[in-house]
C-alpha cells in the first residue's frame, strides 16, 4: 500500500494541528489564570519578557493566546525560576 503526498500532508497536519481548546481569548485567559484582562493586554502591549512573541496569535483584530505557552511563560518567569 503506497501513501500519496496528500495523505502524508494530512497525517502531518493531524499531528501538528492545534485544537480550538488550546487557544484562549484575553477574557477567557483572565478567568483561567491569575491576571486581569487589563494586565494581560498590558503584557501584550509592552511585550513584557517576550510575552507577545511567545503567547499571542493575532488574526485580524482578534487576539488569541496559546494556553500551553501561557503556562510555560509563567514557569519560565516565576521568581527564582524553580519549577520542580
Amino acid at each position: 500500500m503506497e501513501v500519496t503526498n496528500n495523505q502524508k500532508r494530512e497525517i502531518k497536519m493531524e499531528n501538528t494541528a492545534n485544537k480550538i481548546e488550546d487557544f484562549l481569548t484575553v477574557r477567557t485567559a483572565a478567568k483561567e489564570f491569575p491576571f486581569s484582562e487589563s494586565a494581560i493586554r498590558h503584557m501584550i502591549f509592552l511585550n513584557k519578557e517576550g510575552f507577545k512573541d511567545k503567547v499571542v496569535i493575532k488574526i485580524g483584530k482578534k487576539i488569541l493566546l496559546k494556553r500551553k505557552e501561557i503556562i510555560s511563560f509563567l514557569y519560565d518567569n516565576s521568581l527564582g525560576g524553580n519549577h520542580a
